[in-house]
């Protein structure tokens, strides 16, 4: 019995050991996002090979949501970063949003005459839906927004 007894032990201390060695293999294979985020597509069936060139999934990040804008010309010098602005969103909200200033290009597209600006967009109960259109409605600054 005392043989038994140690045999069961061993056997036990074996299956720890393999139990570890599995989940460090599990943990190789995990999928971490470097930010939160909604998977909104699956490029692999389950047991299909993934490899590194190939996308494994698509996730975005919806909060903030960002806003690319190409601003006239005119713009230049208006806007400053950081600061909070109205911004018109269409289809399907049709409302105004507050939206931070984020970046503002240095380079004028010539052929455009246009500025790139990139605006971020709150969206921290993830009501809106990433995608709609927005055009700049005020060039003033409003009260700052937290994203």
């Amino acid at each position: 019995s005392r043989a038994e007894h140690d045999a069961s032990i061993e056997a036990q201390q074996i299956a720890a050991a393999e139990l570890k060695l599995e989940e460090e293999r599990l943990r190789r294979y995990a999928l971490d996002a470097p930010f939160d985020g909604v998977v909104t597509h699956v490029n692999i069936e389950p047991g299909e090979t993934a490899t590194t060139e190939n996308a494994v999934l698509r996730m975005v990040s919806l909060d903030p949501l960002e806003a690319t804008l190409f601003l006239p010309v005119q713009m230049h010098g208006r806007l400053t970063v950081g600061k909070s602005y109205r911004l018109s969103a269409g289809e399907p909200l049709n409302t105004e949003v507050v939206a931070t200033l984020r970046f503002i290009d240095p380079q004028i597209d010539s052929a455009s005459r246009t500025i790139r600006t990139l605006f971020h967009v709150p969206n921290p109960d993830l009501r809106l839906p990433a995608g709609f259109s927005v055009v700049l409605a005020s060039p003033e600054p409003v009260e700052a927004v937290t994203d």
